[in-house]
């Protein structure tokens, strides 16, 4: 009358309890949360991986940007007339941290101090560069820019009393000094006009960043 083999058996080993709506809820939560820390951790990685390229690529653009430097190091008359491209450079990658720029620092700055001194105005690299009033303009915005370079180095990192001041320092206080330029004989009197101007435009301009601090 009852046949017990085709009745259906039930399993019980996997059996648990239904989940309350507040259970629900919390392992909802628990999984967002999750989903949101692996998310993060994508992020940092990419981060993380973006960073160290972008440092790979410019170490090796500096390295590039360095050799041509070095290797196009002129003086006298070729100086007076590549100042502006030598000096754009250095600046693009000068590092204060990298040893090695300590005396491409110092070539330059010579070398632009030696120039500037020349009473021929063909090998006087400022005189070339303040031809025309826009010239002036972007020679005041090269000396602002290598002062600001100088300013680490105003003080002499020893002790000991140096034979004679750094180069940066004199290179300091003549490129922000318009009456030490002699060759402003040497340029059209409406460019010599503004230098005075421009010189002073560059004091102010590193005075609001800390020079006079």
């Amino acid at each position: 009358m009852f046949d017990d083999s085709k009745r259906k058996a039930v399993d019980l080993r996997g059996a648990s309890k239904k989940e309350s709506k507040s259970e629900i809820l919390a392992r909802a939560q628990r999984e967002r949360a999750e989903r949101e820390r692996q998310r993060r951790a994508r992020l940092s990685a990419l981060l993380v991986q973006t960073t160290f390229r972008k440092h790979v690529d410019m170490s090796q653009l500096r390295a590039t940007l360095r050799a041509q430097f070095d290797s196009e190091r002129v003086e006298g008359l070729a100086f007076a007339q590549a100042a502006p491209v030598l000096a754009s450079r250095l600046l693009l990658v000068h590092q204060h941290s990298e040893p090695s720029d300590d005396e491409r620092r110092r070539w330059l700055l010579h070398a632009v101090l030696q120039s500037a001194a020349s009473p021929d105005p063909s090998s006087n690299a400022a005189a070339i560069a303040c031809a025309s009033a826009e010239g002036a303009q972007r020679w005041g915005h090269l000396c602002r820019r290598l002062v600001h370079v100088c300013l680490p180095h105003l003080v002499p990192a020893s002790a000991a009393a140096p034979a004679e001041p750094p180069i940066e320092l004199a290179a300091a206080n003549y490129l922000l000094d318009a009456s030490r330029w002699s060759w402003t004989a040497h340029v059209p009197a409406a460019v010599a006009a503004l230098l005075p101007t421009i010189a002073s435009s560059s004091v102010l301009s590193l005075g609001r960043r800390g020079l006079d601090a």
